[in-house]
């Protein structure tokens, strides 16, 4: 068996290897180093079996000189070429035909590894079928109770209504902090103009027999600062409708998919 053979066979091996490494590479396989390990193996038992057939079929002439047979095919062995290095030749082919294609090889891993990524997600993923009011009923207790915040029981309902949004599978994290922060905007930009509409006022309770009368005077209008607070406020107020309006659809769609 010639050396020159079985280098040829290892460089083409190589050459597939590196082949297959650039592609799991470019898929962004992690355990590339492993599955080129894996295939090397695999051509390099190739090759060591090809090499070991070729020897053994050609102790046959060598014996056969020894007897006076003429040496010919040993003296053509002993050269590195003939038959022995085709045989190498086609065993690294059909062991590279065996594996396949670099590109697809990297396909199978990249689809393999994003199938264990994704499995543990499916398998441990919250179940979302929740009722369709669920939700809805929560937006509604945040906005309402928002908007009666001056009251000792919608503070209730609002502390209720936020308890319910974060214990629901339905919104994602962002979603709830929206719930939080911005869905109550509405009774906040309320209570925030009805103090600025009555801070300027001083009101007086006369009771006069069974009738009783409460008079309240104030600068009689309300300055350009105050304006713009309350053209302010109600941009929030109508951003906290929107963010309520959106969570309700949100949580719709996705209790009825």
């Amino acid at each position: 068996m010639g050396i020159s053979g079985v280098g040829r066979a290892n460089e083409r091996a190589e050459r597939y290897l590196a082949d297959v490494d650039a592609a799991l590479a470019a898929r962004g396989v992690d355990d590339r180093g492993e599955i080129v390990d894996g295939l090397r193996e695999h051509l390099l038992a190739a090759i060591a079996s090809a090499t070991g057939a070729a020897a053994g079929s050609a102790a046959g002439p060598a014996a056969g000189s020894a007897t006076g047979t003429p040496a010919g095919p040993a003296a053509g062995s002993a050269t590195g070429s003939g038959p022995d290095d085709a045989a190498v030749d086609t065993a690294v082919d059909a062991a590279i035909r065996e594996l396949g294609d670099p590109l697809a090889i990297a396909a199978e891993a990249a689809g393999d590894q994003l199938a264990e990524r994704t499995a543990p997600a499916e398998r441990t993923a919250p179940d979302r079928r929740t009722p369709a009011w669920v939700p809805v009923l929560a937006i509604v207790l945040v906005l309402v109770g928002g908007l009666l915040v001056g009251f000792v029981v919608p503070v209730v309902l609002l502390v209720a209504g936020l308890v319910m949004v974060w214990v629901s599978r339905v919104w994602t994290p962002g979603e709830k902090v929206a719930a939080t922060f911005l869905v109550p905007l509405p009774g906040i930009a309320l209570w925030t103009v009805l103090s600025v509409a009555t801070a300027g006022q001083q009101c007086s309770t006369v009771t006069s027999g069974i009738d009783t009368q409460t008079t309240c005077t104030g600068s009689g209008g309300m300055s350009a600062g105050g304006v713009a607070l309350t053209a302010a406020l109600g941009v929030l107020a109508l951003v906290g409708l929107a963010a309520a309006w959106t969570l309700v659809r949100r949580a719709v769609h996705r209790t009825a998919a």
